[in-house]
């Protein structure tokens, strides 16, 4: 295989991955959380690490109230991207909903600071 074949078979599969993210945002936007969850799978499936499968499938995990599972995505998401606000923020509210307040405090303390808001004046 030339370095050119290579190069355009990656790129087709970034264009798969972000064919298929916005697949599984339509359908969990239009109510079909089973179809958006197949979707996610299949991109985790695929070897893809990708933070925003593993986030959505926590959040997907935590609205079909399967809290241990949706922790462990969402904890996938947090290693996958230490930086990524919005996986902290996830795993912070999962951790509220189980009653695990002091790590959630600490989770959604380095959100913050991950992504400060912005003063107002």
């Amino acid at each position: 295989m030339s370095d050119r074949e290579f190069i355009e078979g990656y790129s087709l599969g970034l264009k798969d991955l972000e064919s298929t993210l916005a697949s599984a945002r339509s359908a969990a936007k239009a109510g079909d959380r089973a179809l958006a969850e197949r979707l996610y799978l299949e991109i985790v499936a695929s070897g893809v690490s990708d933070v925003r499968a593993y986030c959505n499938l926590g959040v997907l995990a935590l609205l079909e109230k399967r809290s241990e599972e949706a922790l462990r995505w969402l904890e996938q998401a947090v290693q996958t991207d230490p930086d990524n606000a919005r996986s902290h923020l996830n795993l912070g509210m999962a951790l509220q909903l189980e009653q695990c307040t002091a790590e959630a405090n600490t989770v959604l303390w380095r959100a913050v600071s991950l992504d400060p808001p912005a003063e107002q004046n």
